[in-house]
């Protein structure tokens, strides 16, 4: 079996070597101009843009061509091949995947294959759970049924919610529908949003107010989704803060049963709606699965700090 997905789930240069997950790079459009993520892209680049274009920059999944290469080399390899998406309803890539699978099928020169094409409903470090999970199905030599639909089963339950530092950087990237669920708060109102993707939707889930941790919150969070589920994979997202990514990761391992975290900088595609400061969290309860996969290697970033401007390629 081979796998493979788009940029904005977030799987590390690490993760990727090691279960041979093949990435499809996601882009951008900044004013009408198309821009492809490079090895120079920054946090920087991407605050820029936002800033001298506002409403004017978004994130763009690959094209069927982009995803139809993929599948070509894939194939001519193992005729059984898993495609994994970030949120299709944050950029159209269940479509994209399907026209390129047509395409593909209808090459003469192409041997016959089978394809799963499953859609997490969700993003980032959420999104990145799953393709562990697929990437331990791909090395334990599961049958690709099992994994797409153990991946289905996980995308139901997992949640995933963040603590936006404000509403401006969902304004400037055109997610402006969401805002209209903000519940109305006083004028000079300090309240944060809790925002998170449900059914691969941008929504307000609550508030944060002035007095309170956002860390906190997300730990409460977390441990309500939970539920008394025995085993979770917990996601980390920060965007530019890894000291406080960091400590919620500690608080979640003292107070949930945490059997694996994937702590790392937000992906670029995520960054440009969550914002400078944002901190998020996915909680994947993983009892009774219809395929239970082992526990991944640790693929967190380092403790080190990172830098604003770092490159946003993933490491």
């Amino acid at each position: 079996m081979q796998v493979a997905t788009n940029s904005g789930t977030n799987l590390s240069h690490t993760a990727q070597g090691h279960y041979g997950i093949e990435v499809v790079q996601d882009g951008f459009v900044v004013d009408g101009a198309p821009k492809q993520l490079g090895l120079s892209t920054s946090l920087a680049d991407l605050d820029g843009w936002s800033s001298r274009f506002p409403g004017l920059v978004r994130g763009v999944g690959p094209a069927a061509e982009a995803w139809g290469t993929s599948l070509v080399r894939l194939v001519r390899s193992d005729p059984e091949v898993l495609l994994v998406l970030s949120s299709t309803r944050l950029a159209p890539s269940h479509l994209s995947a399907q026209t390129a699978v047509a395409m593909v099928r209808s090459d003469s020169s192409v041997p016959p294959f089978n394809v799963s094409v499953v859609d997490t409903q969700t993003s980032d470090v959420a999104a990145a759970l799953l393709m562990l999970v697929a990437g331990e199905g791909m090395r334990a030599g599961a049958p690709l049924p099992l994994i797409a639909q153990t991946l289905e089963s996980l995308a139901g339950r997992l949640s995933f919610v963040w603590a936006a530092p404000s509403l401006r950087a969902l304004s400037v990237s055109g997610h402006r529908a969401a805002l209209a669920h903000l519940p109305t708060t006083a004028e000079g109102s300090e309240h944060k949003p809790l925002l998170g993707l449900v059914h691969g939707e941008i929504r307000v889930m609550g508030r944060i107010t002035a007095k309170a941790e956002p860390f906190e919150e997300l730990v409460q969070y977390a441990a309500k989704v939970a539920g008394r589920s025995s085993k979770l994979w917990i996601g980390v997202g920060h965007g530019g803060s890894p000291q406080n990514a960091i400590r919620l990761e500690e608080e979640l391992r003292k107070r949930l049963p945490v059997e694996f975290v994937y702590r790392r900088v937000l992906a670029p595609s995520s960054y440009l709606f969550m914002g400078s400061g944002a901190l998020a969290v996915a909680v994947a309860p993983m009892d009774s699965l219809p395929w239970p996969p082992a526990v991944p290697p640790d693929f967190s970033e380092t403790r080190r700090p990172v830098r604003r401007a770092r490159s946003l390629m993933p490491q």
